[in-house]
């Protein structure tokens, strides 16, 4: 029910079919189910991210926003919020089994799944108006590497960008 701008819509698409395709895991076969069904993008996307729904691979979604709303609506330091999340032994939307980030390498602040950098790329290619919402929230996963540099930003913490910037 929200109206989007045509790059807005460009972005989520992009962000979307880069989230339901990564190697056919139970998302992915989910959209290709729907979709073998002819059901529309929009229903396919929605069953691949219920399926990811569980505690186990993208599972952490919900979490991860709680997390970085918290931290939009609250923490001018993500330095020290991410401290305080890092004592309380919960952190979601960081590390990857597959995609391992080098404790040594920060040519990227986002850590090495490749998919990260596209969703935000997106993001700021369809909504820049919410630019400092983006850029405080790479500010948060460069807080994160610094405390803990071998967790790189995942998937859950990409979607949760989006969903922050799609209000």
């Amino acid at each position: 029910g929200k109206p989007l701008t045509p790059p807005q819509v460009a972005a989520v698409k992009k962000v979307a079919l880069a989230h339901v395709s990564h190697g056919l895991n139970s998302g992915e076969l989910t959209a290709r189910l729907a979709g073998s069904v002819r059901t529309s993008f929009p229903r396919a996307l929605i069953a691949s991210f219920n399926i990811r729904s569980g505690t186990l691979h993208s599972g952490a979604v919900k979490e991860c926003m709680r997390q970085t709303g918290e931290y939009l609506d609250g923490s001018e330091n993500p330095d020290d919020y991410v401290a305080h999340l890092l004592k309380s032994g919960k952190i979601y939307g960081f590390g990857h089994r597959i995609h391992k980030t080098d404790v040594n390498d920060f040519s990227d602040v986002l850590g090495k799944d490749p998919r990260v950098s596209l969703y935000i790329e997106a993001c700021r290619e369809g909504f820049p108006e919410k630019s400092i919402i983006i850029d405080r929230l790479v500010a948060y996963a460069a807080a994160v590497r610094r405390a803990h540099p071998n967790l790189g930003a995942n998937t859950d913490f990409g979607a949760s960008v989006l969903f922050h910037v799609l209000d």
